[in-house]
C-alpha cells in the first residue's frame, strides 16, 4: 500500500479495544438480547464524551499486509506481503487526534508535550490534526483516555493500522490506484493545502467510514520498526529502537 506521499507530521490515533459483546444491549429479563450481538456494521460510531475522539468500529476479517512489487515508490521493507489475520472487531478514531482533543488531554492533566503541537509553524485550528507530538506523548495521551473511562485505548499497532487504512481492498490507495485530484492532502495531490495540514475530514471517507487515512500527516503507531521484522514487531522491546 503506497503511503510515500505524506507531509511528514505526526498526530495520534485512539484505537480501543473492542468486542462486540461489551456493547450488547440486554433485553427484558437483562440478559444480551440476541439480535443486538450480531456483528456491528463496520461504520458505525461512537464517543465516551462530547471532547473525545469519536471512534468507528472495524469488522474482524483478514488481509494481504504489505505494498505491492509494482507500487511506485516501494521499499525494500515494506514486504513480504502476508497474511494478516484480525480476529475480533476493534473501533479506531475516525479521524486523526485533533488540537482541541489533545488540548484537553494537555489542560486536565498538566502534562508537558513542548510548545511544536502549539506552533507548529503554519496555521492551524482546533479542527486541525496535533502534530509535533513524540511517540511518548501519543501514549501518554491514550494511557490517559484509558484511566479517565475504563476503557483500553491504545495506539494501532502497525497491521491493525494497515487494515483499517485498506478498508477491504487491494489497491494502492484505498479509491483505487492513482492518487487523483483532491482525495488527500499531500504534495501533488491538488488540494487546496500544501505543506500544510488541512482539517480532518476535508477529504471523503473510506469504505469503513475512516478519514485521512492517506495523506495530511504521518500517525503513530504502537510498534517499533526493524527492517528485517516487517508486520512482526508488536510487543518487542522498543529502548532504543525507531517506532513507528
Amino acid at each position: 500500500m503506497n503511503l510515500k506521499a505524506l507531509i511528514a507530521l505526526v498526530p495520534v490515533v485512539a484505537v480501543v479495544g473492542f468486542t462486540w459483546a461489551d456493547v450488547a444491549a440486554t433485553n427484558d429479563t437483562g440478559q444480551p438480547d440476541e439480535a443486538s450481538q450480531e456483528s456491528p456494521a463496520p461504520g458505525s460510531r461512537f464517543q465516551d464524551c462530547p471532547k473525545c475522539p469519536e471512534m468507528v468500529i472495524v469488522p474482524a476479517g483478514s488481509y494481504r499486509m504489505g505494498s505491492l512489487l509494482w507500487e511506485g515508490g516501494r521499499r525494500k521493507y515494506e514486504g513480504p506481503r502476508h497474511e494478516v489475520v484480525i480476529a475480533v472487531p476493534f473501533a479506531i478514531g475516525r479521524y486523526e487526534v485533533t488540537v482541541a482533543e489533545f488540548g484537553w488531554f494537555v489542560d486536565e492533566t498538566g502534562y508537558s508535550a513542548g510548545n511544536h503541537w502549539r506552533s507548529p509553524g503554519f496555521d492551524q485550528n482546533v479542527r486541525h490534526p496535533v502534530v509535533g507530538v513524540s511517540w511518548e506523548d501519543a501514549r501518554a495521551y491514550v494511557a490517559w483516555l484509558s484511566w479517565k473511562f475504563e476503557e483500553e485505548y491504545h495506539l494501532p499497532s502497525e497491521s491493525e493500522w494497515e487494515y483499517a487504512a485498506r478498508a477491504g481492498t487491494e489497491t494502492v490507495y484505498s479509491w483505487g490506484n492513482e492518487i487523483g485530484v483532491g482525495r488527500a492532502t499531500c504534495i501533488g495531490c491538488g488540494s487546496q493545502w500544501v505543506r500544510r495540514t488541512a482539517p480532518v475530514g476535508s477529504f471523503a471517507a473510506n469504505a469503513w467510514g475512516l478519514h485521512d487515512m492517506h495523506g495530511n500527516v504521518w500517525e503513530w503507531t504502537r510498534d517499533c520498526w526493524k527492517r528485517q521484522l516487517y508486520g512482526s514487531a508488536l510487543g518487542r522491546q522498543c529502548v532504543g529502537a525507531r517506532r513507528m
